[in-house]
């Protein structure tokens, strides 16, 4: 039987780490982000800055330190945060 969250998260196992929601999927733990969210969300996890990852409308994104150029550019008002990856 699917559980729902706060979040509005569907998942068949209760503590999965990640979940299906009606914006995409919603990393629980660690983080509390949507990644590559289709709906605006508190906060996105963008994989890539293609358009049909990095859409405008959430309160905040985080994306890989390479890709911040190209997301300012798609969100130039974006509150963004990198990660820089090894």
């Amino acid at each position: 039987m699917d559980k729902e969250n706060a979040c509005g998260a569907h998942a068949t196992m209760p503590d999965s780490v990640i979940a299906e929601t009606s914006a995409g999927l919603y990393l629980r733990r660690p983080g509390g982000l949507h990644i590559d969210p289709w709906q605006p969300v508190e906060r996105a996890l963008v994989t890539h800055a293609h358009s049909d990852h990095a859409r405008p409308g959430s309160a905040s994104y985080l994306c890989a330190a390479p890709g911040e150029a190209v997301l300012r550019r798609r969100i130039p008002d974006g509150v963004i945060e990198t990660l820089r990856l090894r």
